[in-house]
């Protein structure tokens, strides 16, 4: 019975960070810090927590500008995913959204 209970615990937490989408207001920072807390109560492995933080970052981006950049990029990395959404929040919020540096350094 207990193994059944600490089941269902482990299945509401991967649902919850598997809807977990970045809500308006929330700044891109504060949205990846969500999900860095939310896989550790999941308990993934450092592989699979990378992956799965990159994927929900790409899904649950507020930006399309920053999601578009992120499905047209081959081999994304967690680090490229959470570069181009900073760097696309800073330059929305800043009107020049043109011209915005997507390569990696």
């Amino acid at each position: 019975m207990e193994d059944q209970r600490i089941h269902v615990v482990q299945l509401k937490l991967l649902y919850e960070f598997n809807k977990r989408n970045q809500t308006s207001g929330e700044t891109v920072e504060e949205y990846i810090r969500s999900l860095y807390v939310a896989a550790v109560r999941c308990n993934f492995s450092v592989d699979v927590r990378d992956e799965m933080i990159r994927d929900r970052i790409v899904v649950g981006i507020l930006s399309p500008k920053a999601r578009e950049k992120m499905l047209l990029m081959c081999n994304l990395t967690l680090e490229d995913a959470k570069t181009i959404s900073k760097n696309v929040e800073m330059y929305e919020k800043q009107g020049r959204f043109e011209g915005f540096p997507f390569t990696r350094n």
